[in-house]
């Protein structure tokens, strides 16, 4: 639970996104930018697991929430030199509480628009 600086180990906090953080932040990044980590079901209903899951019970995501205060803890203990971000695309408000929001065409700025042209 959390966060490690250990650069032998990740803390996986149920959630490949955290472990993901984690590693990233072993490595040395100073600038990370979570991208589509929203930890919420669409209107649909439809989540973002893998392809061959997709109605999931909407509980699971509390599975991925409830280590915040853990992992922000942690964050500002180990890491309090580099900066995190959580770059929210369109409407949709990511349910990640501990990090900086930013919108996507904020930080690149560009038109949302075109993010989404085929």
């Amino acid at each position: 639970m959390g966060l490690t600086d250990k650069k032998t180990k990740l803390c996986w906090n149920q959630c490949s996104g955290w472990a993901g953080l984690n590693l990233a932040l072993n490595l040395g990044a100073k600038r990370i930018f979570l991208l589509g980590f929203d930890m919420r079901f669409g209107e649909d209903g439809e989540s973002n697991w893998h392809e061959n899951i997709r109605k999931v019970n909407i509980n699971s995501y509390n599975v991925f929430l409830r280590n915040q205060d853990s992992i922000l803890a942690d964050y500002k203990r180990l890491f309090d030199d580099r900066m995190i971000y959580n770059v929210e695309i369109g409407k949709i408000e990511s349910k990640v509480q501990i990090f900086p929001k930013i919108k996507l065409n904020n930080l690149f700025e560009i038109d949302q628009k075109e993010i989404y042209k085929q």
